[in-house]
């Protein structure tokens, strides 16, 4: 069975072959985190690039620029990212923006008020 079967989008060679400099980013993924209150023995290390924790201003920052260039899909994701003490006003930021869908990749633990 192949991934894509059961779901699972992939980016086919003749898309990937068309892309360039000046096409349009419609879909994305911003880490914002590497903290995680997890150890799985199964989950990718961060580059260094990736590590510690964004600052909210960039991602709204980046998110605002990216929306007006139009960003139709956000993912965000870490280490865990609801873990990052300002998701709640980064998430509204991409909402407000008009980013139609939103999505964060979460072990489902972290409790939050």
């Amino acid at each position: 069975m192949k991934l894509e079967e059961i779901g699972f989008y992939t980016l086919c060679d003749k898309r990937a072959e068309e892309i360039s400099e000046t096409s349009p980013m419609w879909r994305c993924e911003m880490i914002l985190t590497d903290k995680c209150n997890f150890s799985c023995s199964y989950c990718r290390k961060m580059s260094p690039v990736c590590q510690g924790v964004m600052v909210a201003e960039t991602a709204i920052h980046r998110t605002n620029l990216w929306a007006r260039e139009g960003l139709k899909h956000i993912r965000y994701s870490g280490g865990e990212p609801t873990l990052h003490p300002d998701i709640v006003k980064i998430v509204k930021n991409a909402k407000d923006k008009g980013i139609e869908k939103i999505a964060i990749s979460t072990n489902g633990s972290a409790s939050h008020e």
